[in-house]
């Protein structure tokens, strides 16, 4: 009887590992199926997400306070008639400092969670009127009953309660609304402010309670600024322009403090006009996951060519070394398998989390797969190595997914490791003969 095409090893094996290898890549399209799904569900996640956020709160960016100047400066025209342009000198405080308190919330809507925050800001500083504004107000070009300071907070939907301000100690009525710069057109304002000595500092208070989501940010608008978050959010990232003078983090939360003079800034205390624009001057916190389900199922897939390699690979080498027979169909069951474990993966992580998700499709793979290859390996201690090598491949990837700082570093390690692991273990195969040397 004529031998079959694919069991004849001394004709047809590199045909068949070329074969195989077309097999692998092939797989590498469903693949892509999954990982488009993954970002599809992760958009729908991103929606979800937004919808919340509009009704909660967005990202948040305090601006001040400041202190607008306003006054009308006479002017002659070429006939000889006075007239008045309105101007505006910008005023920030001398020291100003800011504590913050963060709490951040979980909520669910349908199967997806969406982290918020409500962060509790007590700010204190003082103005101190330069020579300059001394001088225009005892000539009776400004009028200190223009003055108002203003606070800029990027989403006032998201104000908590009733926010308070008071000056010498002394409460005043806050209004929304602000007119700094065009950039800075949304937050709250106070008019008619119950100045007293002008010659001396002017103390402000002010608590402001914001909810919001992903980011709390602020503009260091004082000669000194200090700004302290405290919050039980265990993985922060801090962003912007300056970075922190201190910060802690732990299981349970973060404090961190930032402290920036006018050494560190692009504008000065004050000025007229528009002349100068502190709005890409900034710094804060993302409060947001590091790496969440759906990017480590992105993660995950990136590493499928290496699982069906290695493991096809090894189903090659017990052709080559122990004479068991696996047919081309057989190692496309088996692929699929390992498949549909990213598949499962997706599907069990949005409702269980990540990592039970991770151990309930890899478990369930290995079973499958091995129950398979049981009757295909007729020696089970050939099933048992492939058992142990899919299982240390599963954990190894699993733990790469869970690194951050070091992902690249322990993955480089790994491939070297496994490729020197095959090639100690095929040293012995003399490739011309398809058979061990002895």
């Amino acid at each position: 009887m004529k031998q079959s095409f694919f069991l004849n090893p001394q004709i047809n094996f590199y045909f068949k590992g070329g074969v195989i290898f077309i097999i692998a890549v092939l797989l590498m399209i469903p693949t892509a199926f999954i990982k488009d799904l993954i970002r599809e569900r992760q958009g729908l996640k991103m929606q979800v997400n937004h919808e919340v956020r509009d009704s909660w709160g967005h990202p948040q960016l305090i601006t001040g306070p400041v202190m607008v100047l306003p006054y009308q400066k006479a002017k002659t025209d070429s006939k000889g008639d006075t007239y008045y342009v309105s101007e505006t000198y910008i005023l920030m405080p001398e020291n100003l400092d800011i504590r913050t308190q963060t709490e951040n919330q979980t909520r669910q809507r349908s199967i997806y969670e969406i982290q918020l925050y409500e962060a509790t800001n007590t700010i204190q500083g003082h103005f101190t009127f330069p020579d300059e504004i001394k001088t225009l107000i005892q000539e009776k070009i400004m009028d200190p009953t223009d003055f108002y300071i203003s606070l800029g907070v990027s989403d006032v939907t998201a104000i908590s309660g009733t926010p308070s301000f008071s000056l010498y100690d002394q409460e005043v009525p806050i209004s929304t609304g602000t007119k700094v710069f065009e950039k800075v057109t949304k937050g709250l304002s106070v008019k008619e402010l119950p100045f007293k000595d002008l010659d001396k500092d002017i103390p402000f208070a002010i608590k402001l309670r914001v909810k919001g989501s992903e980011q709390l940010a602020f503009h260091p608008v004082g000669k000194r600024t200090q700004v302290e978050i405290n919050a039980n959010w265990p993985s922060p990232g801090f962003v912007g322009n300056f970075t922190t003078q201190e910060h802690t983090i732990t299981n349970e939360g973060f404090n961190a403090r930032w402290e920036v003079n006018e050494f560190n800034r692009n504008f000065p205390g004050f000025w007229k006009g528009n002349s100068y624009n502190f709005t890409d001057q900034w710094f804060g916190v993302n409060l947001v996951t590091p790496v969440d389900d759906y990017q480590k199922n992105m993660r995950s897939v990136k590493y499928a060519l290496l699982i069906i390699g290695l493991s096809f690979l090894l189903f090659f080498f017990f052709e080559l070394i122990t004479g068991a027979k696996m047919h081309p169909i057989q190692y496309v069951l088996v692929g699929f398998a390992l498949v549909i474990f990213y598949c499962l993966l997706l599907s069990l992580s949005e409702q269980l989390g990540f990592d039970l998700a991770y151990l309930i499709s890899s478990v369930a793979t290995l079973i499958l797969i091995l129950f398979y290859c049981s009757y295909i390996l007729v020696n089970k201690r050939q099933v048992g190595i492939l058992g142990a090598v899919m299982l240390g491949l599963y954990i190894y990837i699993y733990i790469i997914l869970q690194m951050e700082d070091y992902a690249l570093l322990v993955g480089s390690i790994g491939l070297f490791a496994i490729l020197s692991g095959i090639m100690y273990i095929t040293r012995r195969i003399n490739y011309y003969e398809l058979k061990t040397t002895e």
